[in-house]
């Protein structure tokens, strides 16, 4: 059972459910691709030991990036709900942040070229009493952004409609 699914009251509602997006594989797949251009330029010199260790420890840690990417990904929950934000980093030693959205004062979104071309991002919320929350890395974030603002966005409704 996950996180969420343990720390949500009853009757609380899931409004979005987000995750990290799949470039937080970047440097493994970057250092696959340069591992790969190695071992096809050692192939075309002599025979060197050093040049085979040299590829081998290149590929070896393209695996531990990936695996390590492999269980950030897996291991992060994001989470808005009718009443707040839950976010949950870690596998075996976690941390997990949790901010009632009626706290919330901004969200920004911050999204490089990259970013906006394959959907993904850093969320920054803003609460009260300057506390900050940086989610980075976010698979589209300008919907969790949306799924966050849309309690306060109802609020301000409300209180123009009192007004």
């Amino acid at each position: 059972m996950s996180y969420v699914r343990k720390a949500i009251a009853p009757g609380e509602k899931i409004i979005y459910e987000g995750r990290l997006h799949w470039m937080i594989y970047g440097t493994s797949l970057g250092l696959l691709a340069f591992g790969l251009a190695f071992g096809v330029w050692t192939w075309t010199m002599p025979p060197n030991p050093i040049a085979g260790w040299a590829f081998l420890a290149i590929m070896i840690g393209a695996l531990v990036a990936a695996a390590d990417a492999w269980i950030t990904r897996f291991s992060t929950e994001i989470v808005v709900t009718d009443k707040r934000l839950i976010h949950k980093t870690g596998f075996y030693r976690y941390a997990s942040t949790e901010k009632t959205l009626d706290r919330v004062d901004s969200v920004d979104v911050t999204q490089t070229i990259a970013g906006r071309l394959l959907g993904f991002g850093t969320v920054l919320v803003r609460g009260t009493g300057s506390t900050i929350e940086v989610i980075s890395d976010v698979d589209e974030p300008l919907m969790l952004r949306n799924a966050l603002m849309r309690d306060s966005l109802a609020r301000t409704a409300r209180a123009a409609e009192t007004a």
